[in-house]
């Protein structure tokens, strides 16, 4: 606007000038030198508006720069996370074999050096089931299969003897004995999708496939742990098309495990699953929840085809 007054006055000025100062070619010429002025600041304004849209490109680059990068190393910090988790998984099982493989030898030499006597009760039982065998012959055959049967439990590192007593009789009389299944065992799934997730939120397993001994809650979301031992849990959670979930598995609030869950770049919804095997306390709660700081995008999902989970057992 600034560029088309400035033309239209200095026109004015030099048509408006007498006839008789200025001639016709005089006025020509000033005509002449006025559109060269006038050309070179459009030229000029041109080349400004030309450096801006530069400028302003650039700054787009480097945004755009900036926000790939945050991407990538959040996507490292996750990866980061993943491989620590998984070197301390392993070194808790090496731990737990190298104890265990302890415990199988020590237990294999306390029951090969066990001194085998026959209970009244074989012979009593031997008696019942072969009349006509005398004493001394069953209480020797009693005492041969009690013997082969201590071996071989030795060699598969069984450590409780009444078991082997309890074979041993099954094999005389022929009566089956069946314990009653006990131990502590739950699993839960999310009913429906989660659309307003919030950092530090409960997630709420309120579907039950498995509770026994029933001290995981799916009102609360919450497992509390019925006597001291070592226990695995396992997650699993589905997010939305490019969103992504933190998570992590907390015991009296405290992490002791923790997921990244991603579907960015994804036209489909991903799943992740942890796991973590830990030593917890009597009255422990543990729950799974979105983590306290770091963020989230989109929704978490569960269905009958793809079921966000929560599992635990006791090992030992």
């Amino acid at each position: 606007m600034a560029l088309h007054t400035l033309c239209f006055l200095s026109l004015l000025l030099v048509f408006s000038t007498s006839a008789e100062s200025i001639t016709n070619h005089d006025r020509f010429i000033q005509l002449e030198v006025l559109v060269k002025d006038l050309l070179k600041m459009v030229e000029e304004e041109r080349e400004i508006n030309v450096l801006q849209n530069i400028k302003m490109a650039t700054l787009e680059n480097i945004l755009v720069e900036h926000e790939e990068k945050y991407k990538k190393e959040l996507f490292e910090n996750a990866e980061l996370k993943k491989r620590v988790f998984d070197l301390e998984i392993k070194i808790s099982s090496m731990d737990t074999k190298d104890t265990e493989i302890q415990k199988g030898y020590t237990q294999s030499k306390e029951l090969l050096n066990y001194p085998i006597k026959s209970p009244d009760n074989f012979k009593n039982n031997a008696l019942n089931v072969t009349r006509g065998i005398s004493a001394s012959s069953v209480q020797s055959q009693s005492s041969l299969v009690f013997r082969g049967i201590l071996k071989k439990i030795a060699v598969s590192n069984e450590p409780r003897l009444d078991h082997v007593r309890s074979s041993g009789k099954r094999l005389l009389t022929g009566t089956p004995s069946t314990p009653p299944p006990v131990g502590v065992a739950f699993s839960a799934y999310v009913k429906k999708h989660e659309t307003h997730l919030t950092q530090d939120h409960t997630i709420l397993y309120d579907g039950i496939v498995t509770n026994i001994g029933g001290h995981y809650n799916p009102h609360t979301g919450a497992f509390t742990v019925p006597s001291h031992g070592v226990y695995v849990f396992t997650w699993n959670l589905y997010c939305d098309r490019n969103g992504f979930i933190f998570s992590e598995i907390a015991v009296n609030s405290r992490q002791i495990g923790s997921m990244y869950t991603s579907c960015e770049g994804s036209a489909n919804i991903r799943t992740t699953t942890g796991i973590v095997v830990a030593e917890v306390n009597k009255d422990d709660v543990v729950l799974v929840r979105t983590h306290p700081t770091h963020g989230y995008s989109g929704n978490l999902y569960s269905d009958i085809d793809w079921r966000s989970t929560f599992n635990g057992w006791l090992l030992f």
